[in-house]
């Protein structure tokens, strides 16, 4: 009797695991997602469609965002397109050469010089 009864527990144990296995499977593939909501509207609300127009402008500006002539940055972007260029897929857009140009550019800025990220991204004067 006692050993029916063990192996009662233990098949019941064993169920209880798997389902858990099981719901734990199908929770982490709900979770998952290819592109992050935060990410989709960045042709739309990304600081390189908001803040770049209006640095383009205004020559000095532009000069602190990016320590270089505009001049200068479509000169390299005109270089390294190719090797910067990523493929589109049904699924999300890629990120263009020269927003990514502009991205290795800001973050060598911002390196150099912190406080002019935060008075340019908190807008403090």
């Amino acid at each position: 009797m006692l050993r029916s009864f063990i192996n009662c527990e233990l098949e019941i144990v064993a169920l209880v695991l798997e389902e858990e296995d099981i719901n734990w499977r199908r929770n982490r593939r709900r979770r998952g997602m290819w592109v992050h909501n935060a990410w989709k509207k960045r042709g739309v609300e990304g600081e390189f469609v908001s803040l770049l127009p209006h640095v383009k402008c205004d020559d000095t500006k532009f000069y602190e965002h990016f320590r270089m002539l505009m001049y200068t940055l479509n000169q390299l972007e005109r270089k390294l397109k190719e090797k910067l260029r990523k493929q589109d897929t049904l699924w999300r857009q890629s990120v263009t050469p020269r927003e990514r140009l502009a991205v290795c550019l800001r973050y060598v800025n911002i390196h150099k010089n912190k406080t002019q990220d935060c008075t340019i991204l908190f807008n403090y004067t």
